[in-house]
């Protein structure tokens, strides 16, 4: 079973990574891009309970006083729901085949807490006000950039109703 723990600040307005987000939109000169929230995702993939899974959000992957979490299969709404006025989603995960320590060292404190996962992967989320479709497409291009494990042929853009 694949399951998905997003991971995201309790206050917005503490997040920096957003406003990282909305300062290269600027940079980009896009318009309309004035607030972003961003979450850091994990997918887990293995024989794993719900019960399991929350277990290993709270004890390892979310830090209680500062994030809250959200665990679900990949793929439930839950997952897909968009902050007030935020409707775009981009996601961006690490090249296949390429080093993603973040999710090595989840893994391995997985296995030490008695769990075993098939798989383990990081994933960064990006919720976004309504842009043109041109200027959704160059700010991924950013935000792939800007570290040399991503590379834009692994974002994926969705616009909730």
């Amino acid at each position: 079973m694949l399951w998905e723990v997003d991971v995201r600040l309790k206050e917005p307005a503490g997040d920096h990574a957003a406003r990282a987000v909305v300062a290269g939109a600027v940079a980009l000169g896009i318009r309309g891009c004035q607030r972003s929230e961003t979450i850091t995702g994990w997918l887990i993939e293995g024989e794993l309970s719900l019960a399991d899974v929350e277990r290993l959000a709270a004890l390892l992957l979310t830090d209680p006083v500062t994030e809250r979490f959200t665990v679900a299969r990949v793929g439930d709404a839950a997952l897909a729901a968009a902050p007030a006025g935020l409707p775009t989603l981009l996601h961006v995960l690490p090249r296949a085949g390429v080093t993603d320590p973040a999710a090595q060292s989840t893994h391995e404190s997985l296995v030490l807490l008695g769990i075993r996962p098939t798989a383990v992967r990081s994933v960064r989320k990006y919720w976004l006000p309504p842009l043109e479709a041109a200027d959704t497409e160059r700010l991924a291009w950013k935000l792939d950039r800007k570290s040399t494990r991503l590379n834009s042929s692994h974002s994926s853009v969705s616009r909730m109703p």
